[in-house]
């Protein structure tokens, strides 16, 4: 049996993320609400899955930045025989 180790994101990288996909979700929401052109092509429902998909991507990349989910986890043979 080989050992496991579990690699987990940087810390400051729950910021950057959250901050980047706050934005990106400012973005489509003023698209979405505010453009004749985005209430035609997005839709609410669109606007509510983006939402929805955003959340859950920053709260994985949260998670695995906060040391609570791993982002991969290596695993090493044991050569010494």
């Amino acid at each position: 049996m080989g050992r496991r180790m579990k690699v987990y994101l940087p810390p400051y990288m729950r910021w950057v993320v959250a901050t980047f996909l706050a934005i990106v979700w400012g973005l489509i929401t003023y698209q979405t609400f505010c453009t004749e052109q985005g209430r035609q092509e997005l839709g609410v429902l669109g606007w509510a899955l983006i939402t929805v998909l955003l959340l859950g991507v920053g709260g994985l990349i949260w998670a695995m930045a906060a040391g609570k989910l791993p982002a991969y986890i290596i695993e090493e043979d044991d050569d010494r025989k």
